[in-house]
Order: structure tokens, then C-alpha cells, then sequence
């Protein structure tokens, strides 16, 4: 249950704006949180504790979710919520840290977590107990706010579900609008045939919902003997169901409907195959999916709501960061549809990439578009990224030595979108005071022109463009004419 590579992300964006330093640029870590923008989480001496997943609270604190294995070889599941200047926050649970066990002696992997509109955190992974008769099974547990199990959800705040199969894995989990629960992985039967991507959805209260396939669970074989798994789950607003996954060596993206039937309206059957792994996706406001990919460099695929290739987008329908030997795991769209991918750089470094709409760098990112973070362990790796309040980027995932054995959950906070400048009116101020302000508002002064003025006095402002009031990018450039006294 140790080599799980990948789970999905769960993001959250709202509007809030936090103040950032006028020195910062995007792409900058944020010295607001923990000084230096980086938090690393130790649950237990001598524990191995992996963050696979990162989400953000309305309010801007931080929930990170994944697994610990402690030194005594007991696993479970773990969450941590930091605040928003990054210490760990007491009100979750005492100390900022919750560990759940599914029973004494059984082994959990905790891989996914998703926040509820209602606070509640639910999180997905996989749980094998000895004597159960099999080797691992789909594992939910929701949590109130304030950290402890939600006895709403099913008597004990955890859920155990079978395949009727030899091991399932949940690794990806996302909430619908109507705060049903999705979960996806893969699940292999008792025979020992190449396992397939399975999905299951769950009503609020934790049971199985039947609407979806009959009995709420449904599994798709790809191609026949084909290792087919699920990475990543999504939900349109229409209530369509996005995976994405492999299947053998190729990528797939499948959408199904509400009731867990394929969509034949996706490319003809539900299913598209692509180059590569395909380890997160995402919708659009407009229908369209963009998906990553962990095998085919650092790169972001954007389909058509139909399932073809959007071939607007990058070349081919595919944008490539130009980082070597690097990895994508997860994105997130922007509410101006920029894309943000965020992974891995060997031998072991944050990574992130931030995308325009049509697939260009976005150069006013870090270094034209990219950003490596080298978070002092021999191994840091990516694996989920979130939007925050103010534009802001966090990445979780872990660092730690190379040997695994005292890993740390690792969160990284960085300036995603500085505000804009709402333009100051600075007509008859003196030149120095009208800089000022304009600093002050986050823009610059980008041309200064004198001419003769008999109204207004020496080194005052005679007029300004852009005008007062117009809203510009953090930076955007004010032009001022300044008077140099009458003509003689």
C-alpha cells in the first residue's frame, strides 16, 4: 500500500484579498506565511508522513491531508490545518493534527481530501484489515470542523466499502454541489486479473448511493488485460463525472453521467486515450477539461467538451514547460483562466507552472512562467496545489531523506496574483507626492513629461493617463505631464 504515486487535488477559490508586500512579485514565496512561505509537519518522532493532498478554507487556512507511518509500523490517516500566517491551528482538534485508525491492527493509506461547503472535511484512501478476506478496500472518514469524526456519516464517521474484489484502492475523492461524495482508484478482483478503474458515490450520510449504477459503485475495464486505474475525479457543473488515469502505458480521461453510465457524447464512447499518465483534471467554466500529466514531461492537455483535442490550446492541444526532468501531479484553473501545474523536479524539488488560457508561459510568473522550490530535504516532492485567498498558490506534498523513513509533511505558500492598482487621482499634487501615491495604490510611474503650464504651479501635475479610478494590473504604468512653469 506503499507505492501509491498520486492522488487528485481538491481546490478552493473565494475572493478575500490579504495584503502582500509591494516587494513581492508573483511566483515569490509568501514571507506572510511561516516567514518564509514553507512549513514542514512532524506527527510523530521517527513517523513517515506524507501530504498527497492540499486544500483551502474560505477563510484561507490551509487543510492537508495523507498518511503517517509511524516507527512502531502503525499507519493511518492524517490531517493537519495550519492558519493563515502558516502555525498549526489548536482549534482543529487540540494541537492542528488529527491521525485517524480504521481498526487496531489494520493498515490504512490515506490519500485524498476534499473540503464540504458546510466546513467538513471528507478524506479517501484504502484500508486493509487481517481476517477481513481482502487485501484492501475503499476507506472514507468525514470530519467535523473543529477535527473530531462526524458520527453523521455512517454511526462512526467512517466508511469501509468491498468491490467484491481482492484490493481497492481509493486515491481520489471529490464533493458534488448536493454534498454527495465521490471516491476513485482501481480495483482488482479475486482472480487476479489486471485491475480496473472503479468509482464509487456516497450520499451525505455515508451510505452507498444507488442512484449511481444500482448500488453506487461501477468499475470500467479499459481494453481487455489492461492495468486501468483511476488517478483523479472531477465534477462538471451539469453533475457529469470526469476520471482521469491510465491504462497500461496511455492516458485516460472518461466521463460518466449522473447515474454512472459512460457518456457516449465524449469522443463517441465515454473514453479518451492520450500520451501519458494522466494525474489530475480540471473543468472549465466553459465545458472544457485540462488534465496533467506526470510521463510526458511537464505538461497541461486541454479537451473540447466533446472530447476531442482543443487544438486552440498550446501546440496540439498540449503546453509544455520547459523543465527537465520534472513532473506535473496536480493543477488548478484561476478564476481568469490561467492554469497553474505544480509537481516535482528531480532530484527532488517543488515545481509549479503557471499557464495562460491558450497555453502560452505566463512570463510574469516566477522565471518566464516556472518556479523551483528546493525546500532543504534531499527529497521534496509536489503532489497537490490550491488556490488561497488574494491569488495566493500552496503546494503540499512531503520532504524529507531520500530513505523515506522520516518523511514530513510539506506545505509551500507563494504570490500568486498581486491586487491590481486601482489609479489615484494625483492632478496638482507635486511630483514627489504624486509618486508616492502612485506606489502606494501598486502601480508605477512610467514616463514623466514637462511642459509649460500657466495654471498650475512648478512641478505639479497638469494631467494623468490613465485617469483616476481606472483599475490596472499590480504594477500597471501611469503616464503624469508635470508643469515646469510659464513659457518665457
Amino acid at each position: 500500500m506503499k507505492n501509491l504515486r498520486l492522488l487528485s487535488i481538491s481546490a478552493v477559490t473565494c475572493a478575500l484579498v490579504f495584503t502582500t508586500g509591494l516587494s513581492a512579485a508573483a511566483g515569490d514565496l509568501d514571507t506572510t506565511f511561516d516567514a518564509d512561505g514553507i512549513v514542514r509537519t512532524d506527527f510523530a518522532g521517527g513517523s513517515s508522513d506524507r501530504a498527497y493532498s492540499v486544500a483551502v478554507q474560505a477563510d484561507g487556512r490551509i487543510v492537508a491531508a495523507g498518511d503517517v507511518d509511524s516507527a512502531d509500523g502503525g499507519g493511518s490517516f492524517a490531517l493537519a490545518r495550519y492558519k493563515v500566517t502558516g502555525a498549526l491551528d489548536p482549534t482543529f482538534d487540540g494541537d492542528g493534527k488529527v491521525r485517524t485508525r480504521f481498526a487496531p491492527t489494520s493498515s490504512e493509506l490515506g490519500t485524498a481530501g476534499a473540503l464540504q461547503p458546510d466546513g467538513k472535511i471528507v478524506m479517501a484512501g484504502a484500508v486493509g484489515i487481517p481476517g477481513s478476506g481482502t487485501a484492501a478496500d475503499f476507506a472514507l472518514a468525514r470530519y467535523n470542523a473543529d477535527g473530531a469524526l462526524d458520527t453523521a456519516f455512517d454511526g462512526d464517521g467512517k466508511v469501509i466499502t468491498d468491490f467484491a474484489s481482492q484490493t481497492d484502492y481509493a486515491v481520489a475523492i471529490a464533493v458534488q454541489p448536493d454534498r454527495k461524495i465521490l471516491a476513485a482508484g482501481w480495483s482488482r478482483p479475486p482472480s487476479e486479473i489486471p485491475f480496473d478503474v472503479a468509482v464509487a458515490r456516497y450520499n451525505p450520510d455515508g451510505s452507498l448511493d444507488t442512484s449511481f449504477s444500482a448500488d453506487g459503485r461501477v468499475t470500467t475495464a479499459i481494453a481487455p488485460g489492461s492495468e486501468d486505474f483511476a488517478q483523479t475525479v472531477a465534477v462538471q457543473p451539469d453533475g457529469k463525472i470526469i476520471v482521469g488515469g491510465g491504462s497500461g502505458n496511455a492516458g485516460i480521461v472518461i466521463r460518466y453521467l449522473s447515474d454512472g453510465s459512460l457518456d457516449a457524447s465524449f469522443d463517441g464512447d465515454g473514453i479518451v486515450m492520450t500520451h501519458g499518465l494522466i494525474t489530475d483534471v480540471a473543468v472549465q467554466t466553459d465545458g472544457k477539461t485540462v488534465a496533467v500529466s506526470d510521463s510526458s514531461g511537464f505538461s497541461v492537455r486541454r479537451l473540447n467538451a466533446d472530447g476531442s483535442i482543443d487544438t486552440s490550446f498550446g501546440e496540439g492541444g498540449m503546453a509544455t514547460a520547459p523543465l527537465e526532468s520534472a513532473s506535473a501531479y496536480s493543477l488548478a484553473v484561476e478564476p481568469d483562466g490561467n492554469i497553474v501545474a505544480a509537481g516535482s523536479m528531480a532530484p527532488g524539488d517543488f515545481a509549479v507552472a503557471r499557464f495562460r488560457p491558450n497555453g502560452n508561459l505566463d512570463e510574469t510568473f516566477g522565471s518566464d512562467g516556472t518556479i523551483v522550490t528546493d525546500l532543504g530535504g534531499p527529497a521534496d516532492f509536489s503532489y497537490s496545489v490550491a488556490l488561497a485567498p488574494g491569488g495566493k498558490i500552496v503546494l503540499g506534498g512531503i520532504s524529507g531523506p531520500e530513505d523515506q523513513t522520516t518523511w514530513d509533511f510539506a506545505v509551500a505558500r507563494y504570490v500568486g496574483a498581486l491586487p491590481p492598482c486601482k489609479v489615484p487621482n494625483v492632478r496638482g499634487k507635486k511630483l514627489g507626492v504624486a509618486r508616492a501615491r502612485i506606489r502606494k495604490a501598486r502601480c508605477t510611474v512610467s514616463k514623466v513629461t514637462r511642459k509649460p503650464s500657466k495654471q498650475m504651479k512648478k512641478g505639479r501635475v497638469l494631467s494623468q493617463s490613465p485617469r483616476a479610478g481606472t483599475i490596472l494590473p499590480s504594477g500597471g504604468k501611469v503616464k503624469l505631464v508635470v508643469g515646469k512653469g510659464r513659457r518665457r
